[in-house]
Parts: C-alpha cells; sequence; structure tokens
C-alpha cells in the first residue's frame, strides 16, 4: 500500500496510560513506524503527560503534530466532554511528511506564516498536496494574515482549524502540540506529498436572517462600532445575551462577510471573545471599516443536510479510489451546544456510512476553520471541513 493509517479513538483517563495505549495500538497495527501521528486531545488530560506516554509508544523519531479541542471524533462517535483523544497515524512508501510550528502567532503574523510555509516547503522533494495548519484563536491572531503569509510558501490547500477548549464561557487558554512540546499562542503544520490523492468537503450550517449592519470602526480584527454604536451594545439587543458570559446566546448568531466563490455569497464569522473595556468583539479575522455585513443563524437542518450533501459529493470523487484515511474539522458551535450529542453523533455517523465505513477515521472539534475558497486559503466559522486521503 502506497498509504496506510491507523485511527485510534481513546476515552482512558489516565493520561499517560492513554498516551501509552494509543501509541501501543497504532504500533501494533502499522507494519512498520507511521511518518505522522496527528493528536488531538479534550483539556480534561494532562497535555504534557498524554503526549510524553504517546512519545514513549512510538519512539523518538516519529513527528507528532495536532492540538486540543472542544470535542474530538472518530470511527462511529464524538465526544465532548470528560478524557477523549482521537489520533491519525499515517505511513506508507507513497507518503511524504514535513512539520513546522511558531511561537507567538499574533504577533509579526504575515512573517510567521511565512516563515511556517517555507519551513514545510524546504523539508519535501516534491511538491505538497495537502496542508493541515491548528492555531491558537484566543490569541488574537487575523487568520486571514497568517493564511496570506502561509499560501504563497507552501503552495497546496490548507485544510485544519482552530484549536479549543470545552465549551463554556471561561474561553481563556487552548493548546497546539509539536512533538512534546505544548504551545498556546502558536500554530503547527505538516504538510503530506506523495502517490496519493487528497479529496476536500466542506457543508456550512448557517442561514441569513436578512438583517444588515455596516461596519463603523474597528481595530484590527476586532469590531467596535456597527452603524456608530457599540459593538457590545448592537450584539446583545441582537442575540439576547444576557452578558459577556452568555455564550449560548451570543453564539446563535453571526456575521456574514461578502465574498466571492463561497455558497450563499458570505463567509461566516462568529465572536470569539468580548471586550467590556473596549465594548469590542474579537472575530478570527478583521472586517474593513465601511463593509456590509449579514446577520445569519445556525439552523439544525442547513446543518445536517450539508453534512449529507457533502458525503455524498465526497463519495462520488472517491469513486474507484481506495479510500485510507478521513480527517474531520467541525465547529464547535454546529455540535454539543446547537444540535446535541445525539444528532452530532447521527450526523458523523451517516457521514461516515456515506464516505466509506472502511476508512480510517479521526478529528477535531474547533473554534474555527480552513478550508480553500477559490482556490486560495479561506478562514471559517460554523462549518464542517473534511479530507480524505485516498489512492
Amino acid at each position: 500500500m502506497k498509504i496506510i493509517a491507523k485511527g485510534v479513538l481513546s476515552r482512558q483517563r489516565n493520561s499517560l496510560e492513554a498516551g501509552r495505549g494509543a501509541g501501543a495500538e497504532i504500533s501494533a497495527s502499522l507494519p512498520a513506524k507511521p511518518k505522522l501521528v496527528l493528536c488531538y486531545l479534550t483539556v480534561n488530560h494532562d497535555q504534557v503527560q498524554f503526549l510524553a506516554g504517546l512519545r514513549e509508544a512510538l519512539g523518538p523519531n516519529v513527528p507528532i503534530v495536532g492540538c486540543s479541542g472542544q470535542g474530538v471524533m472518530g470511527r462511529g462517535a464524538v465526544y465532548e466532554d470528560g478524557y477523549a483523544a482521537s489520533l491519525m497515524a499515517l505511513g506508507g512508501d507513497g507518503l511524504e511528511v514535513a512539520v513546522a510550528r511558531v511561537a507567538d502567532v499574533h504577533l509579526e503574523t504575515r512573517d510567521k506564516g511565512a516563515t511556517l510555509g517555507q519551513t514545510l516547503r524546504e523539508q519535501h522533494t516534491s511538491p505538497p498536496k495537502i496542508c493541515i495548519m491548528h492555531y491558537d484563536p484566543l490569541s488574537g491572531v487575523d487568520l486571514d494574515v497568517l493564511l496570506s503569509g502561509v499560501g504563497p510558501q507552501i503552495e497546496a490547500p490548507i485544510m485544519g482549524g482552530a484549536a479549543a477548549h470545552f465549551f463554556n464561557a471561561a474561553m481563556t487558554t487552548t493548546y497546539q502540540y509539536f512533538g512534546q512540546e505544548v504551545l498556546s499562542k502558536g500554530a503547527v503544520a505538516v504538510s503530506l506529498a506523495g502517490d496519493f490523492t487528497a479529496e476536500m468537503g466542506f457543508s456550512t450550517g448557517c442561514a441569513p436572517v436578512g438583517y444588515e449592519l455596516t461596519v463603523t470602526k474597528v481595530e484590527g480584527n476586532m469590531i467596535l462600532e456597527f452603524d456608530g454604536r457599540s459593538a457590545l451594545e448592537v450584539w446583545r439587543e441582537l442575540t439576547g445575551a444576557s452578558g459577556l458570559l452568555d455564550i449560548m446566546a451570543s453564539s446563535s448568531v453571526a456575521i456574514g462577510v461578502p465574498v466571492s466563490g463561497v455558497e450563499g455569497g458570505h463567509l461566516i464569522r462568529a465572536a470569539y471573545v468580548f471586550d467590556e473595556k473596549l465594548n469590542g468583539m474579537l472575530l478570527g479575522a478583521a472586517v474593513p471599516e465601511g463593509t456590509v455585513v449579514t446577520l445569519y443563524h445556525r439552523t439544525v437542518d442547513h446543518a445536517l443536510t450539508g453534512a449529507a450533501r457533502t458525503g455524498e459529493e465526497l463519495a462520488g470523487r472517491l469513486a474507484g479510489k481506495q479510500l485510507r484515511a478521513v480527517l474531520g474539522f467541525e465547529c464547535g458551535g454546529r455540535t454539543r451546544p446547537f444540535l446535541g450529542m445525539d444528532a452530532t453523533n447521527e450526523e458523523n455517523r451517516a457521514l461516515q456510512g456515506r464516505v466509506g465505513q472502511d476508512a480510517e477515521w479521526a478529528g477535531v472539534i474547533c473554534w474555527g476553520e480552513l478550508f480553500p475558497i477559490d482556490g486560495k486559503p479561506g478562514f471559517h466559522n460554523y462549518t464542517f471541513p473534511l479530507l480524505a486521503l485516498a489512492e
């Protein structure tokens, strides 16, 4: 086989033993050492201890890249509580892997992105076919700026998403993994080249509500005013949020930023952090002053039917190919907080049935997703990108 893959979904509570167990399962399942392990953990785990156990089982030379998540996914299940881990090990003669990381990604962001992409590209002997990136969304990084640095260097589609924490009001810290190193405010990436096919799918979960606002004042990627009024005041009126900690109400509405090349003509943006001193709301990417944005809201029908349609389209493009592995990067605003766990698991099991029952599956619940727009890197919210690796 040109590509070999093994997905592991763990609920072991002891972090060190969970890492050892996941590494042992990978080693027992593959005929040779993997060339890469993607690792996703809930924040209940001691991140350092899990990676230490994983490294102990895999040995010193296997690259490990990943991040914390609101939850994780694997074959047949999504978990957004307690101790959970999802891993995907990849190897085989047809696979070439490069890995890179940068710290303090919110500072000198474009240069950091260029460094990340260049570091990846220099490790390849053939052009990479896909790049997977994870980053800290709470650092204040502007993803459009970061992607503008990475994209021209790596010259490959970029997928992945933001590291996350459990969905609650205390959104304080996320983690990114590079080997045994655990970062915050960083970005990590892996690129893949070789004799395989990378197929991508993407679905949204929002619908417009027919209400528009003009962005009249910004500071970086923080919106300070809509229509000349405090952004926080307007947002509370629109969502019915009782305060900054009313995250369920605040996440019910999203902003549609006009752009060509995407379904509905808008990129969906969600507010990550609310700043009471500045009366502003932090987005994952800047919205220029003067932009007329459209309000969107999540709908169950859009989420479920969109995922089903994506699964059918992806299965069609995979027809006649041997599917080896699928990675999912679903938005945390779609899953347990909105669909509930029963519908979230139903959605994911249905996708697995449509795309490929025999493939290995892994993934993470993100706070921002990456998927190309018209061939260029793109940042999204409330979406569900899928990456399929096949021969």
